[in-house]
């Protein structure tokens, strides 16, 4: 993996984790949060965003992944259990390589 998406995940990661959205992903408030939350009005907006980003990906890992050294199976499961994350990893890390190696 090249430095450029290297520097792209740790600021996506780093963005996630300063902004506070990893407890409260659909704008919906915890326990302990009281007042204005991460996403305002529009959080559920993100929410439908990252589950349609989030089956997206799957059925991109599903459908066109190889089958070699157990690629899919891997993906399919880090995508699957990680909800968006696993969605933004897969297409920050993997995808160009494979659309680079197989053209798909």
């Amino acid at each position: 993996m090249n430095k450029r998406r290297l520097y792209a995940l740790a600021a996506l990661l780093g963005l996630l984790v300063v902004a506070g959205c990893v407890p409260v992903w659909c704008g919906a408030p915890m326990p302990h949060h009281t007042g204005w939350h991460w996403g305002g009005p529009f959080g559920w907006l993100f929410g439908i965003g990252a589950f349609v980003l989030w089956i997206w990906t799957l059925i991109d890992v599903i459908t066109k992944e190889t089958d070699e050294n157990n690629q899919r199976l891997i993906w399919g499961l880090v995508v699957g259990f990680t909800y968006f994350i696993g969605a933004i990893l897969y297409l920050i890390i993997r995808r160009p390589e494979r659309l680079k190696t197989l053209g798909r």
